[in-house]
């Protein structure tokens, strides 16, 4: 395997066949020439239960139950130009301690299976993404083995050909080895004395949600260090010990703890060590550990979450301070993760199986949270600390899906997976995303609610679900979304596609963000009143983006792993664009992600429709400028080196114009940061606006800056003005304008939104996925203007529904359709 182009190796296999292989490739969903190949959605992946997973893909979906198999996760893995899905399934082979086994299925787009094929758990070493899937079909599969690195090329074309699944195992010497867990030698100093069982009674109790808020303080603490907290290297102590601070600590302001061998100091103790110029951390492991250094290692971490009095190593751990749970089901938040050597914090179980946990780790030598599939935990073993009270059992984490400003209401929709251990649902209102003044209560089951919102008033929303034992524990918020209400002005969307976090290798430390509410308080204040969405409800069609003057889509450090715009988002953003829209994007890694990682597709929608020119990943300045003669002369912004309270943004991408396409900002050294553009994109019919930046805009920690920046964005944008605003798009059309129905999937009701341009008639149809009509009304309304039809699916079957509005009035007749998923 040699390296070719950037980020490609130039691959030869045993039968002398070569192939250069970008790592990080996404499938096509379209062929080189633009046209469609294929238009499945990426599906959703649902672990129903031990024995059965959910596959969605648009509107299909199929359970599929494994009566001899207990599955432990399920993730996509990929698709190809025959649209053949690739799941990869974990099974567990064996609980306590844990043991996996993994297959990798191939379904067609009806989601019929049509292969299985075994495969081994990597051993020896760890491998983050151990596939790939050529448009072809081909897939490869590198494995570490005691020999070094190995590729196998799989060729399933005339398996999938056969009427039944075909079955496949690697041959058995595959399967031989050491998983990787049990060759990293242990990562935490020397034991405690050990404690008595009995004493344990008198330890402290902890409560779950106690536990991880402590866990959290270590992920989020700020603090500030001098070069006497740094050893720049080994260097020999006062003790005799041998001791380097992790190199990721710089002078000045610093987030998280480090980690330290050993270590097992409090929040208090640790800023106290950093004052009185002790080093920060040490992850020099060949020793047993220095006073002369603060922080924690893993079993010191967690013993903190625990509120325990002394220092309990792993070894210690599993002798009566914890006790092993049967299956890891039964694991809880604020539970173990354990293995003599190494132990981590259970955050969350994820729906699709996976674990994030909180930890101290040699991953990046600090306290962190992470996500992890079963396979990486071969050998470990749920525990629960025998103190544990109040057992919240998984808390599942709301989503809000949308934020609507309709008439003189606030809509918001939301989704929520498992509702067993849900007893009510707490939503929480606040007008700056900070100081939430407000707590109502809401039915577990509910997934809409409306508040009033007065003109010129911004209104941000959270939500939190709580546990149905008599802790009434809550789950982690959800994200912060709200709207802004000008009355003769039509609202623009923000889309929030900024997933990532530190457990998914992301630099935002949190489960949860504001960053939609911090773009939204920059509109406010040009009075632009706004909306705020996922990019999942843009993705799947919920959301058409023409009813918008403006589209804000964040993107934050959104990378290759999370994809910035798929294929799937790409779309409907190339048809916004061919109409005349305006669109602000900012991320650190589109570019990247689109041009360096990407197919020639993702290329051409970067170069094309976001009218850019990618340089390089690494700008290596934290300051932009606005370059003089442009719309955005005399901007300074500052954006976050890891220092301000939001995240580092270590890659800014550097950016140029290409396409008729200017130059906006620069970075202080002189390099693109960002890009905007006016005139029309391929196959446009009006003119489009287009503003690029190379970096998030949630991380300008100036909020004058923040401001000062969107006020010559709406300037650009010409939003500014309500005369503006109603000439492209009117508060109460001409004629008649389908908004679509919210929520949307929706349980039993949901709202079908429009509005007219005089009074008139409306008749509603409503037809099953058959063609069938199954609901028929008439509906007067006597004054024009926006409005909404309740429908009562009650009576209705799950599945996939379609209507039809007839509008008459004003002398004109015209229909409008929409669709809708009712999911009960």
């Amino acid at each position: 395997m040699e390296p070719a182009a950037t980020g490609s190796y130039l691959l030869q296999f045993s039968d002398q066949q070569t192939m250069l292989v970008s790592p990080l490739q996404q499938v096509l969903k379209k062929d080189d020439a633009g046209k469609n190949s294929f238009s499945q959605k990426i599906p959703k992946l649902t672990r129903l239960s031990t024995r059965t997973i959910l596959i969605q893909i648009g509107q299909l979906q199929k359970e599929f139950s494994f009566n001899n198999q207990e599955v432990a996760s399920v993730r996509f893995l990929g698709i190809d130009t025959f649209n053949h899905y690739y799941l990869s399934l974990e099974f567990f082979e064996q609980q306590v301690p844990l043991k996996v086994k993994r297959e990798i299925q191939i379904f067609d787009e009806n989601l019929n299976l049509l292969l299985r094929l075994q495969v081994p758990v990597n051993n020896y070493t760890e491998i983050y993404r151990d596939w790939y899937i050529a448009p072809n079909g081909s897939f490869y599969q590198m494995f570490s083995t005691s020999r070094g690195i190995k590729i196998v090329k799989w060729d399933f074309s005339s398996y999938l050909q056969n009427t039944q699944p075909t079955f496949i195992r690697y041959p058995q010497n595959y399967f031989e080895g050491k998983h990787y867990n049990y060759l990293i030698p242990s990562i935490e100093g020397e034991e405690a004395t050990l404690q008595k069982t009995s004493q344990f009674e008198d330890y402290p109790q902890i409560m779950p949600t106690d536990a991880l808020a402590i866990a959290d303080q270590y992920v989020q603490l700020s603090w500030n260090c001098t070069q006497d907290n740094l050893t720049n290297g080994v260097v020999t102590d006062q003790y005799g010990n041998k001791v380097r601070t992790p190199d990721w600590i710089q002078v000045g302001q610093n987030e998280q703890v480090p980690y330290k061998w050993g270590g097992f100091e409090s929040i208090e103790a640790f800023l106290n060590g950093i004052d009185i110029l002790k080093y920060a951390g040490d992850n020099y492991t060949d020793d047993g550990g220095t006073p002369s250094a603060v922080g924690v290692d893993c079993s010191g971490f967690v013993s903190r979450c625990w509120n325990l009095p002394t220092h309990y190593s792993t070894s210690m751990m599993d002798d009566g301070l914890t006790l092993p749970y049967n299956s890891w089901q039964e694991a809880e938040p604020g539970d173990a993760v354990h293995k003599v050597g190494h132990v981590r914090l259970i955050v969350k179980q994820n729906g699709n199986g996976s674990l994030t946990v909180a930890e101290s780790s040699g991953r990046d030598w600090r306290v962190s949270y992470r996500t992890y599939y079963y396979s990486s935990l071969d050998g470990y073993t749920p525990r629960y600390y025998v103190n544990r009270q109040g057992a919240p059992g998984n808390i599942p984490q709301p989503r809000i899906d949308r934020a609507l400003v309709t008439e003189e209401q606030l809509h918001l929709y939301w989704s929520l997976e498992g509702l067993e251990n849900v007893s009510t649902l707490h939503l929480y209102l606040s007008e700056d995303a900070t100081n939430w003044t407000t707590d109502l209560t809401i039915p577990k089951d509910t997934t809409h609610w409306a508040i009033p919102i007065n003109n010129q008033q911004q209104i941000y929303a959270r939500l939190k679900s709580f546990s149905t034992d008599a802790q009434a524990t809550p789950s982690l918020p959800s994200d912060a979304y709200g709207g802004f209400r000008n009355d003769g002005n039509s609202p623009v969307l923000i889309v929030d596609g900024f997933d990532r976090n530190s457990a998914t290798s992301g630099r935002w430390k949190y489960l949860y963000h504001n960053f939609a509410a911090r773009l939204g308080q920059s509109l406010a204040l040009q009075q632009i009143p706004f909306e705020t969405t996922t990019n999942e409800q843009v993705k799947n069609g919920y959301i058409d983006l023409n009813h918008y003057p403006a589209v804000f889509w964040l993107l934050g450090d959104e990378s290759t792993h999370d994809a910035t715009f798929d294929l799937w988002e790409q779309d409907p953003v190339k048809e916004y664009l061919k109409n005349g829209g305006c669109l602000f994007v900012s991320g650190s890694e589109v570019g990247w992600d689109l041009v360096a990682k990407g197919t020639n597709y993702d290329k051409r929608f970067f170069e094309d429709y976001l009218k850019t020119n990618y340089q390089s990943d690494d700008a290596n300045s934290y300051q932009a400028n606005g370059v003089a003669g442009s719309p955005f002369d005399g901007l300074v912004l500052h954006f976050d080196d890891g220092t301000h309270g939001t995240y580092d943004v270590p890659y800014p991408d550097v950016l140029t114009p290409t396409g008729g396409s200017a130059q906006a900002l620069n970075y202080a050294n002189g390099q693109g940061a960002a890009t905007y553009f006016e005139g029309l994109v391929p196959e446009g019919t009006k003119k489009a606006k287009v503003f690029l930046m190379g970096f998030p805009f949630e991380t300008i920690y100036n909020q004058s800056e923040r401001d000062s920046l969107m006020k010559h964005v709406v300037a650009f944008f010409g939003l500014t003005g309500v005369s503006h605003l109603a000439a492209n798009h009117p508060s109460i059309p001409v004629a008649f304008d389908l908004h679509g129905n919210f929520p949307n999937p929706f349980n039993n009701q949901t709202k079908i939104y429009f509005t007219i341009g005089a009074p008139g008639q409306i008749e509603l149809f409503i037809f099953n996925a058959l063609g069938q009509q199954v609901w028929h009304r008439h509906y007067h309304f006597t004054s024009a203007g926006q409005k909404n039809i309740l429908v009562n699916g009650v009576a209705f079957a799950s599945g996939l529904y379609f209507y039809r509005l007839t509008y008459q009035g004003a002398g004109k007749v015209i229909n409008r359709t929409g669709k809708m998923i009712l999911i009960k």
